[in-house]
């Protein structure tokens, strides 16, 4: 148990000690309901998220599905005016398949876009030619279009691209974020260098 103890580790009493175990569980009880709230909303926890919403540093992060639906719905108001049934079937599709494999790969019902990167892209694509049995040509369609989903992630600065590395001298790991134009740039000519270096 946390708070001040005597040698035998038992809470202490006398009147400071009441006040720092008081604080002590009125922190805890915070932690605990933000772990709660952490669970509803993002479906994991980890302790890093814990302590940055806990330290008032963590803002919301929009989610894949999330964003998913809200750019089916806007379609499927333009459906006859500058958008066909078929493509935005296709979005309905796609957004299908990512809750299929975000539930299948990782036991969740969403995933913040933070979390989406190239690990995920790929065994999306896997996940689609060996679970679902997909066609290259009907993969190349889905990964399309959530590609589509991402560039409107990154337009609205919900996804953050970061480079990373270690320092020569220090050997210190370093991570610094790209900014929006940078990443839209990179996002737009993903894959078309050789050896997917961009």
């Amino acid at each position: 148990m946390l708070g001040c103890k005597d040698r035998q580790g038992d809470r202490t009493d006398g009147a400071e000690s009441v006040k720092i175990n008081a604080l002590v569980d009125n922190t805890k009880a915070s932690i605990y309901r933000v772990y709660r709230e952490l669970q509803e909303r993002d479906n994991y926890v980890t302790a890093e998220k814990v302590k940055n919403v806990f330290l008032g540093i963590e803002s919301k992060h929009q989610t894949l599905l999330e964003l998913f639906d809200r750019h089916n719905e806007k379609r499927k108001e333009l459906i006859g005016v500058n958008v066909a049934k078929s493509t935005y079937y296709d979005y309905c599709n796609t957004r299908q398949h990512l809750s299929d494999f975000v539930m299948y790969r990782y036991n969740l019902h969403d995933v913040p876009f933070k979390d989406v990167n190239h690990n995920f892209l790929s065994d999306f694509e896997v996940y689609l030619l060996t679970r679902c049995q997909s066609a290259p040509n009907t993969i190349t369609k889905f990964m399309k279009k959530l590609r589509h989903i991402v560039g409107i992630a990154l337009k609205n600065e919900w996804r953050r691209l970061w480079i990373k590395g270690r320092r020569n001298k220090t050997d210190t790991e370093y991570n610094i974020p790209i900014l929006n134009t940078p990443a839209m740039i990179l996002e737009k000519y993903r894959g078309q260098a050789p050896d997917n270096r961009v």
